[in-house]
């Protein structure tokens, strides 16, 4: 039997975190925190193999987490989905230089170009790890 990717949703926006959680489903095992601080104690539990965080978040935002995710060597080489409600080009070079595998804007959200974007993530990662 074929199991599902683990997929850890993050942001503080509950109805969009509801709606990403739904889609992710539709394909995945999927986990959710509504904040960087809660992800971490979710990813060292779920242990996922892909994770979709918000960029702007209180406290802990993505770009916190992303930075906690690549330097524990446990966790470097989960891939990343930003998603955030606008496009700073400086938001999405720094998420850019730390690997994030995508980057979604909530205003032009897509469903199906999300479900695209989980598959060629978990893809690339599982190549990455065979190398």
């Amino acid at each position: 039997m074929i199991q599902r990717p683990r997929v850890l949703v993050v942001d503080d926006d509950p109805v969009f975190l509801r709606l990403i959680a739904t889609i992710a489903r539709t394909r995945c095992l999927v986990r959710t925190a509504d904040s960087g601080a809660d992800a971490i104690i979710s990813i060292s539990h779920f242990m996922p193999d892909l994770i979709v965080t918000d960029l702007e978040m209180p406290n802990w935002d993505g770009l916190k987490l992303l930075e906690s995710i690549r330097s524990n060597t446990k966790t470097e080489l989960i891939p990343v989905i930003m998603l955030t409600g606008n496009g700073v080009k400086e938001n999405i070079q720094k998420a850019a230089a730390l690997g994030i595998s995508g980057y979604i804007l909530k205003t032009s959200f897509q469903p199906n170009d999300f479900l695209t974007m989980i598959s060629f993530a978990l893809q690339r990662n599982d190549m990455i790890r065979l190398a």
